[in-house]
């Protein structure tokens, strides 16, 4: 079939992760070309092996036992440069935290070398912790940390070599890593889902009348909010007119 419809493409072998992230990008795709190759890349770091001892396997198992903050996030008494700061190449509110499109297109576009999935929450989930670390893609390092975990480790010169995806779950706790000395221009507003009593901001955005305050308490400090789900997106500007229009 998909010989005589060149526009459209076949992926076989289809698991749940690879179906969700699909439905989910299926508006924002370019082209069936990008949703196939969305697919094929979140169907591939979707399958785990436990007892397969292959190279791919064995790596992402690596992966996840490295990334856990107790042993990669140590302070330690070496001395370094106390200017020095991560370098934070993203900033991005999504309550899904690490999911397909994090790990594929947004973690390729920033170019990190590391992901920060922040929350005091899912920080104390460890059933969700482990699955978000799963996700997470093989070659880079990812980390399920609280928010004041996130601003000591940022704060140590000791990481201010790397280059980071930072990922919050809402505004407020955008708040306070500014409020604990991160420095950032542009914050990305990618997705929150909708929870009772909720106002849409956009198509992939509900928002409470904590998360209104603190986007425009973003806005008084000087940070610029982009609306953008998807990499491939063009941002849309976030602005206090917006903000001030939605009512409860």
């Amino acid at each position: 079939m998909a010989a005589k419809r060149p526009q459209d493409d076949i992926v076989t072998g289809v698991s749940l992760p690879m179906l969700l992230e699909v439905l989910d990008a299926k508006d924002d795709a370019k082209s069936t070309e990008d949703l196939a190759t969305t697919a094929k890349e979140v169907g591939v770091m979707a399958v785990k092996s436990y007892r397969k001892s292959d190279e791919t396997f064995t790596q992402a198992k690596e992966t996840t036992r490295e990334s856990s903050e107790e042993q990669e996030l140590e302070e330690d008494n070496t001395q370094y440069d106390p200017n020095g700061r991560m370098s934070v190449n993203l900033l991005r509110i999504d309550d899904r935290l690490i999911h397909g499109q994090v790990a594929t297109s947004w973690a390729k576009a920033v170019k990190c070398e590391a992901i920060f999935a922040i929350s005091d929450e899912v920080a104390n989930d460890e059933l969700r912790k482990e699955l978000l670390l799963q996700i997470a893609p093989p070659h880079l390092k990812a980390y399920v940390i609280s928010v004041d975990k996130a601003i000591k480790v940022y704060n140590n010169p000791k990481y201010a070599s790397r280059n980071i995806l930072m990922l919050v779950t809402k505004p407020e706790d955008a708040v306070r890593l500014i409020e604990g000395g991160l420095r950032i221009d542009t914050i990305n507003v990618g997705g929150m889902t909708h929870k009772e009593g909720n106002k849409q901001l956009s198509d992939a955005v509900t928002v409470n009348p904590s998360n209104v305050e603190a986007f425009k308490k973003l806005l008084d400090m000087g940070v610029k909010l982009s609306l953008q789900k998807v990499a491939a997106n063009k941002p849309v500007e976030l602005t206090r007119e917006k903000l001030d229009s939605i009512k409860f």
